[in-house]
């Protein structure tokens, strides 16, 4: 087995890296090339479902007003929305990176460009060695009880976006640093609503029951009665498989959590 020089995996590294992240690094349509790209952010009501947790988690209705000043901030910081969730809410794709001309900003496309094309003569060029912004892809809050990714994501774009220390300037001249804020908003507020019942007995049945299969791992952890009353709906929802172009990994999980007669819908 011949290994790979540490030039090699670097440039391995960039383009497994280059693969995951194409998605959430691509600019709108209508932006112009370069960097920043920012957009503001539409800010939704606020949800009286989506009480902070006990630790002081950020709520989703803050999440699009941070981001928008953070961007009026930095010109490091570029953030869009990015697609919706299941149940309907925005999720959100933020770059930070040093700025780019749009000259600049084509010469890291075509770099990229030629990584996946012909990584061998990619790893024998000089100046993509030199020049290329490698990206770098943190996904936060994949599971509805994992919120804290999305606070700790927030606080290092804050960091990156206005710290003057030279080796923070140094990482954002090497790399796009891509964050996909929260990943599962839909089962963020439904673990809320499962904390609140825990705290005071009162859960917002119609609510969480109109959420989407994301929510269901979370509701799952409701005890006896209440579980299967606020549950029934999901199940009568998903008791019908999905055809295999529209085959959905959510949903998926959520059959496998209520019964095993639901998960052989699949």
């Amino acid at each position: 087995m011949q290994l790979l020089s540490s030039r090699g995996a670097r440039l391995a590294a960039a383009l497994v890296a280059a693969a995951l992240t194409a998605p959430a690094a691509a600019s709108a349509a209508d932006d112009p090339p370069g960097y920043p790209q920012q957009h503001v952010l539409p800010v939704w009501p606020d949800n009286p479902n989506d009480a902070s947790a006990s630790i002081g988690d950020i709520p989703y209705d803050e999440i699009a007003p941070k981001l928008n000043a953070l961007q009026s901030a930095s010109t490091r910081v570029s953030a869009r929305v990015a697609g919706k969730s299941s149940g309907g809410y925005d999720l959100y794709a933020v770059v930070v990176t040093a700025p780019e001309s749009a000259a600049e900003y084509a010469q890291q496309e075509a770099w990229k460009q030629l990584l996946e094309d012909d990584p061998v003569r990619a790893r024998q060029d000089p100046g993509l060695l030199a020049g290329y912004k490698t990206p770098l892809f943190v996904n936060g809050n994949i599971h509805g009880n994992e919120k804290e990714g999305a606070d700790a994501i927030l606080r290092v774009i804050e960091q990156y976006a206005t710290s003057t220390d030279p080796a923070v300037g140094q990482l954002l001249q090497r790399n796009r640093l891509v964050f996909n804020v929260t990943s599962n908003p839909d089962g963020r507020v439904a673990e809320r609503n499962v904390e609140r019942w825990r705290s005071t007995g009162e859960l917002d049945v119609s609510y969480v029951q109109g959420l989407s299969a994301d929510a269901v791992p979370e509701l799952a952890k409701l005890p006896g009665r209440a579980r299967e009353i606020v549950l029934a709906p999901y199940r009568a929802r998903l008791r019908e498989g999905d055809p295999w172009y529209a085959s959905n990994l959510s949903r998926s999980r959520a059959r496998d959590l209520l019964e095993p007669s639901l998960a052989a819908a699949r």
